[in-house]
């Protein structure tokens, strides 16, 4: 990050401001005024506590996370409305969220567990128990897209018949990829 000088003087007064207003505090605000006072570029970072661009969140990727997690929990009601003969063909764990892959798909794990916890939204009748990361095996993502391609040709998405389903999980199966 690069900080022009009228941005760092503006700064350095906040800091200061700061150092006043919060004694409890004081020593850290005096380490940031120093950082940026003398403008120690590689410590920015450590003060601003705010991710670079590669690693934001576009709407369309956050979208993506809530899609995903609609469909989990549409493609769990409908495996529990199956009837008993149906259900030998699709088992629950061809309907379960199997997270996203730790640290390939690091920023939407980061998201899922943002929007479940942190923004108290959660997502309902979703499995989170592995806390939204996993991967032993797959790029989850990838399977995700082709999961949700075949929801989407669903006459009512929300609540999937059994030959939905079926479509489904085929799309999930269809060349699972290995982690890297």
């Amino acid at each position: 990050m690069v900080l022009t000088r009228a941005e760092r003087w503006i700064l350095s007064k906040q800091y200061e401001i700061l150092q006043h207003l919060d004694p409890d505090n004081a020593e850290d605000y005096g380490y940031a005024r120093t950082v940026i006072e003398n403008g120690y570029e590689l410590h920015y970072d450590q003060l601003c506590g705010i991710k670079e661009s590669p690693e934001t969140m576009s709407e369309a990727e956050c979208n993506k996370v809530h899609d995903i997690a609609d469909m989990f929990s549409a493609l769990k009601r409908g495996y529990e409305q199956l009837d008993d003969d149906a259900n030998t063909e699709i088992t629950e764990d061809d309907v379960a969220f199997m997270g996203f892959a730790d640290y390939r798909e690091i920023k939407y794990m980061e998201y899922a567990r943002y929007y479940y916890a942190v923004a108290g939204r959660g997502f309902p009748g979703l499995d989170h128990s592995d806390d939204f990361g996993d991967c032993e095996t797959y790029t989850n993502l990838d399977i995700y897209e082709r999961m949700l391609a075949a929801w989407h040709k669903s006459d009512d998405p929300r609540n999937p018949t059994g030959e939905d389903l079926r479509r489904i999980v085929a799309a999930r199966e269809a060349t699972e990829e290995p982690c890297p």
